[in-house]
């Protein structure tokens, strides 16, 4: 089989946004961001309030997920004040995950008290009346809330804890998409419960409130991260806007000060992610460093929690050399995407002349990318006309 380089047009990513995830929008008829953000609009974001204008939520959620009118987040208390946590030896454990069992009994507090602050099910249906109104997609739901569904099962008005995520519409069979709670075992209740499982009666568990995030199954299989920036980038935002908002609630319930409670807070991520330069570099990594190093009135440190040696084992990673070459193997018959990245070295400008790269199939012929400038994608056909690669350079 012989290959022949048929190129597109030069199609300009917009500012700040990766080439391939453009190329991606275009070919699944996804309108792409018009700008892509940068590490001082998420703090002030995460600071203040949230802006769904740069989200992508079409790409991995239903669309009646999709919030399309969104408000000042709803007024009210996120938790029981039998619930809330002493202002001196508090800390509020975050995680980010999927299928985070709010309702399960080491997430309780005795007296059918929730130990769930806010969790933001981004893949839920939208509750225009509900209180995660400033929310791009998805539901917020709220330890008060949460509370009167585990006083419904402890009074037995509700059989099981399976109901009270259906009535919370964290599952929904009647929706034509697979809720990342509808599975019989989920990554995140795993975590969740490691990071932030007390026994009800444990002294501990009330100084520790939780603050979640359910991704959407789409965003947990995009471990290369081209979809999966967005939400990610969006929950960490929601997680310290709560986290805020709990501190106020704590300091309204003592008669303390403004901006006097300053709980520190403990953020999951327990997701290995592959893409991206893998040198600190990536926005995702940048926002989480101005976040440990950013001192701010009315929160206190924030410290992530990440994973190591997820793919340790996977070979994933290589070295190509200039003129070198390395294998790549993908399975026969494959029709997922199976994406790879070449970054070329850190330079203080651009090169005059774009990376270029070649690709062999077995017993075929060599094809060469032809980029002219960066933001370029081409596609690489057979000589019968079938797309066999994309291409993309940024």
């Amino acid at each position: 089989m012989e290959l022949t380089a048929a190129w597109t047009a030069p199609r300009p990513a917009p500012a700040g946004l990766s080439p391939a995830l453009v190329e991606w929008c275009r070919r699944h008829r996804v309108t792409p961001p018009a700008t892509a953000p940068d590490v001082p609009a998420l703090m002030a974001q995460a600071f203040g309030r949230m802006d769904r204008g740069w989200f992508l939520p079409t790409a991995v959620l239903p669309p009646d997920a999709v919030n399309d009118d969104t408000a000042p987040a709803g007024v009210g208390p996120l938790m029981a004040a039998d619930a809330l946590p002493d202002p001196a030896r508090g800390c509020i454990i975050a995680v980010i995950d999927d299928a985070i069992p709010f309702a399960h009994q080491h997430l309780r507090l005795p007296g059918a008290l929730s130990r769930v602050a806010s969790l933001w099910v981004q893949d839920a249906r939208v509750d225009p009346d509900g209180p995660g109104r400033d929310l791009p997609w998805g539901i917020e739901l709220r330890g008060d809330r949460i509370g009167g569904w585990l006083a419904g099962l402890e009074s037995g008005a509700i059989a099981t804890e399976d109901t009270v995520y259906r009535r919370a519409g964290v599952v929904a069979m009647d929706r034509r998409t697979t809720h990342s709670a509808a599975f019989a075992a989920g990554h995140g209740a795993a975590v969740a419960l490691l990071a932030a499982g007390f026994a009800p009666n444990d002294p501990c568990a009330r100084d520790h409130p939780v603050i979640g995030v359910n991704l959407a199954p789409g965003v947990i299989a995009d471990t290369s991260a081209t979809l999966a920036q967005d939400p990610l980038l969006a929950a960490i935002v929601f997680v310290i806007t709560r986290a805020r908002m709990l501190c106020r609630q704590v300091e309204g319930a003592r008669g303390l000060p403004a901006d006097s409670v300053r709980l520190p807070v403990v953020l999951s991520l327990s997701l290995g992610l592959t893409a991206g330069p893998r040198d600190g570099t990536g926005l995702l990594e940048r926002f989480l460093d101005a976040l440990a190093t950013h001192g701010s009135t009315g929160l206190g440190p924030v410290h992530a929690v990440l994973p190591t040696g997820n793919h340790r084992m996977a070979r994933l990673r290589a070295t190509l050399r200039p003129q070198g070459t390395i294998g790549w193997q993908l399975p026969p018959d494959d029709a997922t995407q199976t994406p790879l990245e070449i970054w070329g070295p850190i330079r203080p400008t651009r090169p005059d002349w774009p990376m270029r790269v070649g690709l062999t199939p077995p017993g075929g012929a060599e094809a060469r990318t032809g980029f002219a400038a960066p933001d370029q994608s081409s596609v690489l056909r057979d000589a019968r006309g079938r797309d066999l690669a994309r291409a993309s350079i940024g």
